[in-house]
């Protein structure tokens, strides 16, 4: 039986919090055309909702082994056609790195493809001590333009460069200490972290939260020499 739409990606709103949920876990949660929209979308709820974090899980034993192939316009499936399969991905991801609040991933089994870029993307990735992540697209046949291009100031360009021409898989310990994801959990209590985490954002000022990540965002496309004399508005 075929699942409906919304129920692919399950969303709800939770006072602050806006909670993504892959569900599809028959296909060890492989993003599809349709959840890539759907994963746009809810940013979009969440910043109407005016809500503080986003927080991203997944049912099942993996995050998401990537894109749905079998929609992939390059791979000869005529669902999407290559702009638009170009547009969602660009779109979902756009969508995410935009968010003024703060993005949190709940990383668990294997993050590959989309699901490694994803959680490079989010502001906060916590991952269990046995998760593995990849960027396998290369050896799959293509490269992945949009997320070398999202991925540039996370991780830099050496490291970047040998992840995504390998398309090796590394153990969560590696993950974490590349900058991939920021903390480590042990799997059994992945959750509780999690959950300890988002109440930590949300118990912030949600002003203050908003302006020290926009702030910390214009550091980043600066140079050495600019970043120390620069202050922003005097808004805080």
């Amino acid at each position: 039986m075929t699942k409906a739409a919304e129920d692919l990606l399950l969303v709800h709103h939770d006072g602050p919090v806006m909670n993504v949920t892959f569900n599809r876990p028959d296909h060890r949660n492989a993003v599809n055309g349709v959840m890539m929209r759907g994963i746009a979308d809810a940013v979009r709820q969440a910043t109407a909702h005016d809500c503080v974090v986003i927080r991203f899980a997944a049912s099942g034993e993996d995050f998401s082994l990537g894109r749905d192939h079998a929609e992939s316009p390059r791979l000869g499936s005529t669902i999407w056609t290559k702009d638009e399969w170009r547009a969602m991905t660009g779109d979902a991801f756009g969508s995410v790195a935009g968010f003024g609040g703060v993005t949190v991933a709940e990383v668990r089994g294997r993050a590959y493809g989309f699901g490694a870029a994803l959680t490079t993307t989010v502001d906060v990735a916590i991952a269990a001590d046995d998760a593995r992540l990849a960027f396998d697209e290369v050896p799959m046949g293509f490269a992945p333009r949009r997320v070398m291009s999202l991925l540039f100031n996370r991780l830099g360009e050496r490291r970047i460069k040998e992840l995504v021409l390998t398309g090796r898989s590394v153990s969560a310990e590696e993950a974490h200490a590349i900058g991939i994801v920021t903390e480590l959990a042990p799997a059994a209590s992945l959750t509780a972290v999690v959950d300890r985490r988002v109440a930590d954002l949300v118990s912030h000022d949600p002003k203050i939260l908003r302006h020290a990540k926009w702030y910390l965002g214009e550091l980043t496309n600066m140079t050495s020499v600019e970043r120390p004399a620069y202050e922003g508005p005097s808004t805080f």
